[in-house]
C-alpha cells in the first residue's frame, strides 16, 4: 500500500520560485560581480602591481614595454623585436595583446596600472557575460546571478592572474560572449547578434591565445549545431535551420578575417619556431596535463597543494581547479530539472570531453584528440578545463534555480551533509596525505608532509561552505525564509567560497617603477 505524501513532500510541490527582479537586475549583478573583482585586486588600487616572481608578466612586461614605446615613438606597431636572442618578428613571435584593445591602455596608463585594469576588467566580464547568457537561456535572475559568480570565481578563470596568463583570461571571459550570441542569432534570429559574434571571435584570436580559441572554437560550434537541431520548447524549420547556420559560418568568417592580422604572420613563423610546424612529439603535446587524481580539487583545493605547497605530477602549479564546495551542491540540484534536460545533456557532454582532453596523455582518449589539427603543435591540454568550469556553472545556475522553486528533499541534505564530513574526517585521518605520498614524485614528499594541516583546514573549510548552502536550502525548502532572500544568500556563499581560496593567487609586487628600478 502507497504511503501518504508526507508534509515535506507538499511544501516541494507547492513552494513558489522567487518574483521576477525588476529591470534593475543587470546592476545588481553588476554590482556583486564588481565587489567580487575588488576583493581580489583592490591592493592595486594603491599601487601594487598584479604580478609575481612565477608570474609570466614579469618578462611579458618587458616587450609590452617596448610595444608602447615604439607607438609612441613612431606611431605605427613594432614588427621587429631587436632586444632578444638577437631578434625576434615581433607580430609572428607572439609578444603579447598588441591588437588586442588591451593595448590602448598602454596609451593612456602606465604599463603596470594598464596590465592591473586588464585583469579586473576581464573577470569582471566572465562573470557579467555568462549571467547574460543565462539570462538569454531563460534562466531566472537567482540561477543566473550564482551561474555567473561562479564560473568568474572558478579556479581556472579567477586564477590565471597568477601565472600571469592575461590571454586566457580574455579568452574565458569572452567565451560567454560568444555563447550568448550564438543563442540570439541561432534561436532568436536577431542578425546584429552575427556581428558582436564576429567582433568577439576577433577579439578572441586577438588575445592572441590561439589554443584557448581554438577550444573556444570547437566549443562554439558544437553549441551551434546543438541549437540548429534542438527540439523542445522551439524548433528551427528546415529553412531557417540553414539559413542562420550560413550566418553563424559568415559571422565567424568574418571574425577569422579582422583577427588575420595577428594569426597570418603566427602561422607563416611556425616552421621557424621551437615547436615547429610538425610539432614536438606526443609527449610534449601531453605535458602539463592535469593529473587525474587532481580533479579532487574541484572540491578540496588543497589536495595537492597550492602554490608553493604543490606536490603533484607536474613540475610546478600556479592555478586550482576549484569549483567551489558550494556551488558543487548547487549543480547536483539540475539533474532533477527535466524541463531542461536536453540543454544540461549538452553541457554534461562538453564538461566530460573537456575534462578527458584536460587530463591529457593520462588516458587513451588524448590519442584521438591528438589527430586534430595542430594539436601537435600546442601543449599544455589542462588548460581546457575553463570549458568544464563554464559548464559546471551551467549546472549551478540550473541547479539554484530549480531548488528556489522546488525545494530540497531531506535526502538530499543528509547525502551531502554525509559526504562532506566523511571527506573532512578522512582529511584529519591522513587518509588523503597517504594517497599523496603513494603519488608523489619521491623528491616531492617532504611537501606532502608540510601540506597536511593545509589540507585538513582545508577538508573542514569545504565543510563549512556545504553546510551554509544546506542551511539555506533547507530553510527555503521549509518556508522559513523567501525564496528570493535564499538566492542572495546562496550567491553570497558562493561568491565568498571561492573568494577564500582563489585570493591567495593574488600576489602583488611594488608598482613598476620600483620593481624595475635597478634593470
Amino acid at each position: 500500500m502507497a504511503s501518504s505524501p508526507s508534509r515535506r513532500d507538499a511544501s516541494l510541490a507547492t513552494l513558489e520560485p522567487p518574483t521576477p527582479p525588476t529591470r534593475l537586475a543587470i546592476v545588481w549583478a553588476a554590482a556583486l560581480y564588481a565587489l567580487c573583482t575588488l576583493a581580489l585586486v583592490y591592493p592595486a588600487l594603491s599601487g601594487q602591481f598584479l604580478v609575481n616572481p612565477s608570474s609570466d608578466m614579469l618578462n611579458g612586461y618587458a616587450y609590452r614595454q617596448f610595444g608602447g614605446s615604439f607607438m609612441r615613438e613612431t606611431g605605427s606597431f613594432a614588427q621587429w623585436n631587436p632586444f632578444i636572442v638577437g631578434g625576434l618578428p615581433f607580430i609572428a613571435g607572439q609578444h603579447g595583446d598588441m591588437f588586442y584593445p588591451t593595448f590602448l591602455l598602454r596609451e593612456l596608463l602606465p604599463q603596470d596600472v594598464a596590465t592591473n585594469f586588464s585583469f579586473a576588467l576581464h573577470l569582471f566580464l566572465s562573470g557579467i557575460f555568462t549571467y547574460a547568457f543565462l539570462r538569454a537561456w531563460g534562466i531566472r535572475f537567482h540561477g543566473a546571478l550564482v551561474g555567473g559568480a561562479a564560473y568568474m570565481l572558478a579556479g581556472q578563470v579567477a586564477t590565471l592572474v597568477s601565472a600571469g596568463h592575461d590571454g586566457k583570461l580574455y579568452v574565458s571571459a569572452l567565451t560567454p560572449l560568444v555563447l550568448w550570441m550564438i543563442v540570439l542569432g541561432m534561436r532568436d534570429g536577431r542578425r546584429w547578434a552575427w556581428g558582436v559574434l564576429a567582433i568577439a571571435t576577433g577579439l578572441s584570436i586577438l588575445s592572441p591565445h590561439f589554443q584557448m580559441t581554438y577550444y573556444l572554437g570547437l566549443l562554439a560550434g558544437a553549441f551551434t549545431l546543438f541549437l540548429a537541431f534542438y527540439r523542445g520548447e522551439w524548433t528551427l524549420d528546415r529553412r531557417t535551420r540553414y539559413s542562420r547556420l550560413a550566418w553563424a559560418t559568415g559571422g565567424a568568417l568574418l571574425g577569422l578575417a579582422i583577427a588575420a592580422v595577428h594569426f597570418a604572420p603566427f602561422l607563416a613563423y611556425i616552421p621557424f619556431s621551437p615547436r615547429q610546424g610538425g610539432g614536438r612529439g606526443y609527449e610534449y603535446a601531453t605535458s602539463w596535463s592535469i593529473p587525474p587524481e587532481e580533479l579532487l580539487s574541484i572540491y578540496l583545493p588543497q589536495f595537492s597543494g597550492m602554490l608553493e605547497n604543490y606536490w603533484g605530477r607536474n613540475h610546478f602549479k600556479l592555478f586550482v581547479e576549484y569549483i567551489g564546495a558550494a556551488a558543487l551542491v548547487l549543480a547536483s540540484g539540475a539533474f532533477a530539472a527535466t524541463e531542461r534536460r536536453r540543454f544540461l545533456w549538452f553541457w554534461g557532454g562538453a564538461a566530460i570531453v573537456a575534462t578527458l582532453v584536460a587530463v591529457g596523455g593520462h588516458t587513451p582518449f588524448y590519442r584521438l584528440w591528438y589527430l586534430l589539427p595542430m594539436m601537435k603543435v600546442v601543449r599544455a591540454p589542462g588548460m581546457v578545463f575553463f570549458v568544464t568550469s563554464f559548464a559546471i556553472a551551467v549546472f549551478v545556475a540550473v541547479g539554484t534555480e530549480r531548488v528556489l522553486a522546488r525545494g530540497v528533499s531531506r535526502r538530499f541534505l543528509a547525502g551531502w551533509g554525509i559526504a562532506a564530513g566523511v571527506v573532512a574526517l578522512l582529511a584529519t585521518g591522513g587518509v588523503f596525505q597517504a594517497i599523496g605520498t603513494s603519488i608523489a614524485p619521491a623528491e616531492k614528499y617532504e611537501l606532502v608532509r608540510l601540506n597536511s594541516s593545509a589540507l585538513i583546514a582545508g577538508a573542514w573549510r569545504s565543510f563549512a561552505f556545504v553546510a551554509l548552502a544546506l542551511g539555506v536550502l533547507y530553510a527555503v525548502s521549509e518556508r522559513r525564509i523567501a525564496p528570493a532572500v535564499a538566492g542572495l544568500a546562496l550567491a553570497v556563499i558562493v561568491a565568498v567560497d571561492n573568494l577564500s581560496v582563489v585570493r591567495a593567487f593574488y600576489r602583488f609586487s611594488p608598482p613598476a617603477p620600483q620593481l624595475y628600478g635597478s634593470d
